[in-house]
C-alpha cells in the first residue's frame, strides 16, 4: 500500500521485519527525496518532519535544520551530512551501499539494516553514538576532530547473516561489538546490559531490605498485665491503649484500621495463631477468639528515642532513609549565585532601536592642546610600564577610512556624517563621506597597533569591528579577538575551518541566515559556509571570547579607541580590567588618529605604510602523461586559506592555460618546466595583475607578494 507525501511524492514504506518496518510508522513525510541522482540537495526541514530519502545514486544531501527523524533506503553512493540534530536520536539505513554518513552532532542511534560499505564519520567524539547492525558489513567508523582521530571498521559476525541485530559501542578508538536480545519487556539490550539492569534492582532490595529492618523491631511476647487486657490483642509499643501496630516514628491516630494479620511477621515461637484482624473493621470490633485463653502474638515495634542528625535537626518522626539523606547535608557545598549582565538583545516584537536618545550625550566634545599633550604623556608612560597592555577597539577608529560609526549624532563634524542607528532613528539619509568596506584602507590608528604590536607593547586587541580593517592591515589572527565577526570572513559548518575572502562573503537576507553559497574546501568535509557576522541577539564566537577575555584577565592596561562601550559583553572587557586593578584609558574626547599620532610620537616609533599582503602557495604533481599545477592563495600570516585570486594564465611556449575557479588546477605538458603565471585580483585597491617567472619542480613553493598602494608597484620574494 503506498502512501503520499505533503508535497506528492509517492513513498511505498518497505515489507519484511527488522528495521525496514520503522519506515512506516510515518504516512505522510514531509520531507521525501527519491529517484534523484547526481545531486547537491540542501535540506531545511521543520522539527516536526521525517526525512525520507529513497532510491537515489550519487547524491550529496545537507541536513541545514532540526528534523524528528532520518531514513535513508535503498541509495547508492550517497552522502548525507548533518548540521542539525535529530529530535528523536534516529537515524535508519535500509538497503543501502556506498552510503556516507557525516555528522557533527550526536545521533544517538544509528540502524543500519542490509547495508554494505557504509562510512560513519564523526566530527566530534561526543557525536558518536550506538550503532546497530543487521544483515550488514563493511560499516567504518570514522572520527576527524582536533581532540581525536581514528578510523575502525564494525566487525561482522559470521550469524549476521541468519538476521542477528548487534549493537556497537565505540570509545577511545575501539569498538566493542555485542548481540542484541530483548528483554522482558521486549525492549533491545544486550546480555551484558541485562545483567548490570538485573544486579543493579538486586541492589535495591537489598537496601530497601535493609531499610526495613532497621525500622522493625521484633520482640517476644509481653507479659499478662494484671487487668488481663494486654494478652487479649495487638498493643502498639510505648501506649497502653489498644492501638493498630504503626511505623516506628509516625504518628498514627488511635482509631485507624489495624493492619492485617498477614502484614505482621511472626515470632520465633511455638505458641497458637495470632487472632485475625480484619483490615474493614476498627479495632473495637475484632472478633473474639474462639478459644477462652489464647496466647496471640504481641509485635511491639519499638519507637527509638529522639536523635539529632549532624545539622542538629530532631530526627523523631522520620524514616530511617530520610535520616540517612538529612546526614548527608554536611557533605554538600552551599549554593553560590553569580550574577551577569545578559547582553542587549532585541525581542521578537517591536522595534529595536539601539540608538542613543539623550541629547545631552550626543554632544562631542575635544580636549585642549594643553590637556591633550598631559593626556598623551600620561598615557605613554603606562604604557612603558605595562607589563600585558591590550587596545579595545569600536567602529570610532574607522571612521578615518571613510566607514560611519554607530551612533554619532545628527550634528556630528565627522566627515562620515550621523551614526547609522542614529539615521535610522531620525528616518532620514544625510549624505556622507563613505567607502565599501573592502576597498577601505586602514587608518593611522589601525597602523600603529600594528606598529605597537610588533614592538611587544601590546599584546592583544579585542575589536568589535567587522570591517575586517585590523586584519588588513597586518595583525595576526592569534594576537587578535573580532568578537562581532569579520565581513571577509566565512567558516565551515562542520569542521569549522575558516576562509579569508579578498570580498564580502554575506548574501543571505535574513538576519540569522548564514548560509554563503561555498562548500568547505576539505575533499572529506564539503561542509557549508557561513559568514561570520554577529547580528544582534546571536552567540558570539567562542573562541573569539575567550582569546579576549582571557587576555583581559592578564592586562594590567586596557587602551580604549573608538567604542561607546554600550554592547554586552564586548564593553565588559574594560570593565574586568579595572576590576584587577588594572588601569584603563578611553579616548573619546580626541580624534582616534590624532591621538594615536601623538603618542606614537611620544613612545619614538616610526608608524610604516600600509601595503596589500599576498601570500601564493605553488605545487605540482607530475605523471608521465602531464603536470598538474596547483595556484593558492594562503593568510599572511598563518596557513589557512585566502581567496584573492580571481584568475591565472600560466603561458609555456606558446601554449595558453587558464583558470577562473579556486583552487586553481591547470593541466600542463609533462615537459613543462619554464612558465610564466599572470595573477589577476579583485582589484579592490586599484591592484594590476602581476606576472611571475615560475620554474616547476618536485616541491612546493611559497611566495610572498608585497603591493604599495601609493606607487602601485608589485614586489615579490621567496621563503
Amino acid at each position: 500500500m503506498a502512501s503520499t507525501s505533503g508535497d506528492g511524492t509517492s513513498v511505498e514504506p518497505t515489507s519484511g521485519g527488522g528495521l525496514s518496518s520503522m519506515a512506516r510508522l510515518f504516512n505522510k513525510p514531509k520531507k521525501v527525496y527519491e529517484n534523484t541522482r547526481d545531486e547537491s540537495v540542501f535540506v531545511s526541514p521543520l522539527p516536526t518532519d521525517m526525512i525520507y530519502i529513497r532510491s537515489c545514486e550519487g547524491c550529496e544531501f545537507f541536513v541545514q535544520d532540526k528534523a524528528a527523524k532520518c531514513i535513508v533506503e535503498k541509495c547508492n553512493n550517497v552522502t548525507v551530512r548533518f548540521d542539525s540534530f535529530l529530535l528523536s536520536g534516529t537515524l535508519e539505513l535500509i538497503g543501502c551501499k556506498g552510503v556516507a554518513v557525516s555528522t557533527k552532532v550526536q545521533l544517538p542511534t544509528i540502524s543500519v539494516d542490509g547495508c554494505e560499505d557504509l562510512q560513519l564519520t564523526f566530527r566530534e567524539p561526543r557525536a558518536v553514538g550506538a550503532v546497530y547492525t543487521v544483515r550488514s558489513k563493511g560499516v567504518t567508523v570514522r572520527v576527524i576532530s582536533p581532540e581525536q582521530k581514528f578510523e575502525l571498521k564494525l566487525p561482522t559476525p559470521e550469524e549476521d547473516g541468519q538476521g542477528f541485530q548487534y549493537v556497537s559501542t565505540i570509545s577511545g578508538g575501539t569498538a566493542v561489538t555485542e548481540l542484541c536480545i530483548r528483554e522482558g519487556a521486549g525492549y533491545l539490550t544486550t546480555e551484558k546490559k541485562l545483567k548490570e539492569a538485573l544486579a543493579r534492582e538486586k541492589e535495591i532490595e537489598k537496601q530497601i531490605e535493609k531499610y526495613l529492618t532497621s525500622a522493625i523491631k521484633i520482640s517476644k511476647p509481653a507479659k499478662k498485665s494484671d487487668d488481663g487486657a494486654a494478652g487479649s490483642g495487638v498493643v502498639a509499643a510505648g501506649n497502653k491503649d489498644s492501638q493498630p501496630p504503626s511505623i516506628a516514628g509516625a504518628d498514627k491516630p488511635s482509631d485507624q484500621v489495624p493492619k492485617p494479620a498477614s502484614q505482621v511477621p511472626k515470632p520465633a515461637t511455638e505458641d497458637p495463631k495470632p487472632v485475625a484482624v480484619p483490615t474493614d473493621k476498627p479495632s473495637d470490633q475484632v472478633p473474639k477468639p474462639a478459644t477462652e485463653d489464647p496466647k496471640p502474638v504481641v509485635v511491639p515495634i519499638d519507637k527509638p528515642e529522639a536523635e539529632k542528625t549532624p545539622s542538629g535537626e530532631d530526627t523523631d518522626d522520620q524514616s530511617p532513609m530520610v535520616v540517612a539523606l538529612k546526614a548527608q547535608r554536611g557533605g554538600l557545598k552551599p549554593t553560590v549565585t553569580v550574577v551577569r549582565n545578559l547582553p542587549i538583545v532585541p525581542s521578537g516584537g517591536g522595534k529595536f532601536d539601539p540608538s542613543i536618545k539623550d541629547e545631552e550625550e550626543k554632544k562631542e566634545y575635544f580636549d585642549s592642546e594643553k590637556e591633550l599633550s598631559r593626556k598623551v604623556d600620561l598615557a605613554a608612560a603606562w604604557l612603558k610600564k605595562s607589563k600585558h597592555a591590550i587596545t579595545f577597539t569600536g567602529a570610532g577608529i574607522s571612521t578615518s577610512c571613510g566607514i560611519p560609526d554607530f551612533r554619532s549624532g545628527m550634528n556630528t563634524v565627522l566627515p562620515t556624517g550621523p551614526g547609522i542607528w542614529e539615521l535610522r532613528a531620525n528616518e532620514t539619509f544625510k549624505p556622507s563621506r563613505t567607502v565599501k568596506l573592502i576597498e577601505a584602507l586602514p587608518s593611522l590608528t589601525h597602523m600603529s597597533l600594528v606598529k605597537l604590536h610588533e614592538a611587544g607593547m601590546v599584546k592583544a586587541t579585542v575589536s568589535q569591528n567587522v570591517d575586517g580593517l585590523h586584519r588588513r592591515s597586518g595583525l595576526r589572527p592569534s594576537e587578535l579577538a573580532e568578537l562581532h565577526g569579520n565581513t571577509n570572513m566565512e567558516t565551515c559548518a562542520n569542521c569549522s575551518k575558516q576562509y579569508l575572502r579578498d570580498f564580502e562573503t554575506r548574501e543571505a537576507h535574513h538576519v540569522f541566515d548564514h548560509r554563503t553559497s561555498r562548500l568547505c574546501d576539505d575533499p572529506e568535509c564539503r561542509g557549508i559556509l557561513n559568514d561570520s557576522i554577529i547580528n544582534f541577539g546571536e552567540s558570539l564566537p567562542q573562541n573569539e571570547v575567550k582569546k579576549a577575555f582571557d587576555h583581559a584577565e592578564k592586562a594590567d592596561l586596557c587602551i580604549v579607541m573608538g567604542s561607546s562601550l554600550r554592547v554586552r559583553p564586548a564593553c565588559e572587557v574594560p570593565v574586568i580590567v579595572q576590576n584587577n586593578g588594572g588601569k584603563v584609558i578611553v579616548c573619546n574626547l580626541q580624534k582616534c588618529d590624532d591621538f594615536m599620532s601623538r603618542l606614537m610620537k611620544k613612545l619614538g616609533l616610526e608608524v610604516s605604510p600600509f601595503f596589500l599582503k599576498r601570500r601564493v602557495k605553488i605545487s605540482s604533481t607530475k605523471t608521465e602523461e602531464s603536470c598538474e599545477l596547483t595556484i593558492t592563495g594562503i593568510d599572511p600570516y598563518e596557513d589557512t586559506p585566502y581567496s584573492f585570486v580571481k584568475h591565472v594564465i600560466i603561458h609555456h611556449g606558446d601554449a595558453t592555460f587558464e583558470s577562473s575557479s579556486e583552487p586553481h588546477k591547470v593541466t600542463l605538458p609533462p615537459n613543462a618546466k619554464d612558465i610564466h603565471i599572470t595573477l589577476f585580483f579583485h582589484g579592490h585597491y586599484a591592484e594590476p595583475p602581476h606576472t611571475l617567472e615560475y620554474t616547476v619542480t618536485s616541491s612546493t613553493q611559497v611566495l610572498n607578494l608585497r603591493y604599495s598602494v601609493n606607487e602601485g608597484v608589485w614586489e615579490t620574494s621567496t621563503e
